[in-house]
C-alpha cells in the first residue's frame, strides 16, 4: 500500500517502489561512469541514502547490490542491515534492526579518497557502526540491482522511497 507507507498521515501521494520478493521485481540501473568509485577516478566518496519499510516478518535478501566485489546492502532475517565492500574487506552489520512496519532513514557513506576506504552507516541519524580497509576501493564496471543479488537471486521484501546515490 504505497499511499500508507508514504502518506502516515502527511497529505499528499506515496510512490514508494514495493518490492515482494519474488524474482520479477528487481531494478537495473546499468553500468555508468558516474556510479563507479574507487581512489584512481575523481568521484572518489559517496553516499547512498533511501528511505525503506520492511514489514514485521522479514524476508532477507539484497537491497542494493553493486555487481561482483564492489559493495552491496543487504537485509538480514534479524532486520538488521549489513554492508560488505570491498572485496569483502569492509563488513558492517548495523547495532539496530530496522523498525518494523515504518519508515527508516538509511543512509551510508563511503570515502575512499587516499589508498584506503571508509564507510559508516547510519539508520535514523544513528550510527550503526564503521568500516574500514587498508586497500583501495575495488570497484567494477557493472549493473547496479535494486531488490536483488543479480536479477536472478537474493531477492528481498521491501518498501523504498527516495533512493539517492551520489558523490
Amino acid at each position: 500500500d504505497f499511499g500508507k507507507f508514504m502518506d502516515d498521515g502527511i497529505t499528499g501521494t506515496g510512490y514508494a517502489l514495493e518490492f515482494d520478493g519474488s524474482n520479477s521485481e528487481t531494478i537495473a540501473i546499468p553500468s555508468s561512469a558516474s556510479l563507479n568509485f574507487d581512489s584512481n577516478i575523481s568521484a572518489t566518496a559517496f553516499s547512498i541514502g533511501f528511505i525503506i519499510r520492511v514489514g514485521s516478518v522479514i524476508d532477507a535478501g539484497r537491497i542494493i547490490n553493486k555487481n561482483g566485489n564492489s559493495w552491496f546492502l543487504k537485509l538480514l532475517s534479524s532486520g538488521q542491515l549489513q554492508l560488505r565492500a570491498n572485496g569483502f574487506g569492509i563488513n558492517i552489520v548495523s547495532i539496530n534492526a530496522l523498525l518494523p512496519d515504518t519508515r527508516n532513514i538509511v543512509t551510508i557513506t563511503v570515502d575512499c579518497s587516499t589508498s584506503e576506504v571508509n564507510a559508516e552507516m547510519f539508520i535514523n541519524g544513528v550510527t550503526q557502526g564503521t568500516g574500514y580497509d587498508a586497500s583501495p576501493l575495488t570497484d567494477v564496471t557493472d549493473v547496479i540491482y535494486i531488490g536483488s543479488r543479480t536479477g536472478s537471486a537474493g531477492f528481498a521484501t521491501f518498501d523504498i522511497d527516495e533512493l539517492r546515490i551520489w558523490n
